[in-house]
């Protein structure tokens, strides 16, 4: 069952790690196979009824099928050439052992069961796309925000008030050149890390520590600009 089904098999794993990689407090998101579709909202729609792990199934499985069809096609012509070449070989009993030992390798790579998958797949496919259709068609008029995405390249293994004071000034600039280039903007996303010092631990202390004082400057900055900040801290 296995060697037959390899492809199958495989696809059970994968679908099964990636989700179990993402539990608990140690818990990895990042990777999952279904965030290759992000660019297709007709696709995504399907995360409504699936959740994000059935469409990282789907995606993995299109790629077990192809798989599934590239591997057996070589067997079989392998097994094929090995009937051809060796078939004056063997005469007798031993003839009659080496056919069917031959039958069971081209069983192993029929192409029954990827067949039947690809139909169930391609029956799949186009229901997402025509559930995907009609949640776009019924949701044309929503709004749209503009965000702006700011990555300043800091490497977050350096420590220091004065790499902090540095990161921030970077990321500072960036968004007020982002504000300038577009006062549209909306929504300012800064990446994980951004600001390592604890903003709401040191909003809330006394004294004037250097990190209170880089906290209350960060929070003074995001004050003073009308959009707002999603920060990584």
């Amino acid at each position: 069952l296995f060697i037959k089904n390899a492809w199958l098999v495989h696809f059970l794993i994968l679908s099964t790690f990636d989700y179990l990689r993402t539990l608990g407090f140690l818990g990895m998101h990042y990777g999952l196979a279904a965030y290759t579709q992000w660019n297709l909202p007709v696709i995504i729609q399907s995360v409504k009824i699936f959740g994000v792990y059935g469409l990282n199934a789907f995606v993995i499985f299109s790629s077990a099928l192809v798989f599934a069809f590239l591997s057996k096609i070589q067997d079989k012509k392998k097994y094929l050439h090995t009937v051809v070449s060796d078939n004056k070989l063997y005469d007798g009993a031993s003839y009659v052992n080496y056919v069917s030992e031959n039958e069971k390798l081209m069983a192993n790579a029929s192409l029954k069961n990827p067949v039947i998958a690809l139909c169930i797949w391609a029956a799949l496919f186009l229901l997402m796309l025509i559930y995907g259709a009609i949640c776009l068609k019924i949701n044309e008029n929503y709004e749209t925000v503009t965000v702006a995405a700011i990555q300043h390249n800091d490497n977050p293994q350096d420590n220091g008030i004065e790499n902090y004071s540095e990161s921030l000034q970077t990321l500072i600039k960036l968004t007020d050149e982002a504000l300038e280039i577009n006062p549209e903007i909306k929504v300012v996303l800064w990446p994980e890390t951004a600001f390592v010092p604890s903003v709401l631990y040191h909003a809330n202390t006394e004294g004037q520590s250097d990190r209170k004082k880089l906290a209350e400057f960060l929070l003074n900055y995001v004050r003073s600009r009308s959009p707002s900040f999603i920060i990584g801290n």
